[in-house]
């Protein structure tokens, strides 16, 4: 008997995630289902995978060796499915996409630059919130979401079965006025003193006493700009005569202040894993 594709996935759900809750939701199985393929594929081999201690599946030295022979092939697997086989059929992939409007600039160069390579496909946007960017995520009614996180959104992800890679087309840094600063003796110490301008969105998670809330970076940047106080832009959206007004204060801002960056986030299991990956890596 031959083992199934199935079955590999199941393996290399359960050895990245290292829990078969987890990876029976992300795979629409249930537990005793998931456990099942599980075992089906151990006897197939003809060698345990995994260790079974305290109710936990732990990979042995043979699990690690039959996850680094088989991870590679399954990529290649899919990107054949997801890119080749649709080219052969004329019918081309659709990537779903949750993005904020601030990243719409530079994800159309990336897809720019993907169609001049030949590789054809279509793709839909959905700009909304980012509340909203994590629920479409969470029921997969979405394949990947450009979306600005903090440390407890990032690790909640990751627990979900998400992959949570860092988007460095668009970094946001710390930035003050410079007509404002030109008048401080010293940087960190006036800054507890002015106002933080942050997002709406994040009010009621960073929940910053001296704060202040706007919808939109366009305005942010405008209140920065007035000397209001200070807070974090995407520098690459910054148009040369914006960064002239403004000061970078990375290295001074508060401990108290956690740095904001964007990142794009998709499903471990994604049957789109190879199309997302050269959307978001070209350059």
């Amino acid at each position: 008997m031959n083992y199934t594709l199935q079955q590999l996935r199941v393996f290399i759900s359960v050895y990245e995630l290292k829990s078969l809750r987890q990876s029976a939701e992300a795979m629409f199985l249930t537990p005793p289902a998931l456990t099942k393929q599980l075992q089906n594929l151990e006897d197939i081999v003809g060698f345990q995978l995994f260790e079974r201690t305290n109710n936990k599946l732990i990979a042995n030295n043979k699990g690690h060796a039959f996850y680094t022979l088989i991870k590679p092939m399954l990529l290649e697997f899919d990107r054949i499915n997801q890119l080749e086989l649709p080219f052969l059929k004329h019918k081309k992939p659709t990537l779903k996409i949750a993005l904020s409007q601030i990243f719409e600039q530079s994800l159309f160069c990336k897809i720019s630059q993907i169609m001049q390579l030949d590789q054809a496909f279509d793709y839909d946007l959905v700009v909304e919130n980012k509340t909203k960017h994590i629920e479409l995520l969470l029921k997969h009614e979405v394949d990947v979401a450009l979306v600005v996180l903090n440390e407890g959104e990032k690790n909640m992800l990751k627990d979900h079965g998400f992959d949570v890679r860092l988007y460095t087309d668009i970094i946001f840094d710390a930035y003050i006025s410079r007509d404002l600063a030109k008048g401080f003796k010293g940087i960190e110490q006036e800054l507890k003193t002015l106002k933080c301008i942050m997002q709406t969105q994040l009010k009621d998670m960073l929940q910053i006493k001296n704060a202040l809330y706007f919808s939109s970076y366009t305005t942010i940047l405008h209140a920065i700009s007035q000397g209001i106080g200070y807070g974090f832009l995407p520098t690459a959206l910054l148009a040369a005569q914006e960064k002239e007004m403004l000061l970078s204060i990375n290295k001074q801002i508060p401990e108290s202040i956690p740095n904001m960056q964007s990142y794009y986030v998709y499903a471990q299991n994604s049957p789109l894993l190879s199309l997302i990956e050269m959307v978001f890596n070209v350059r």
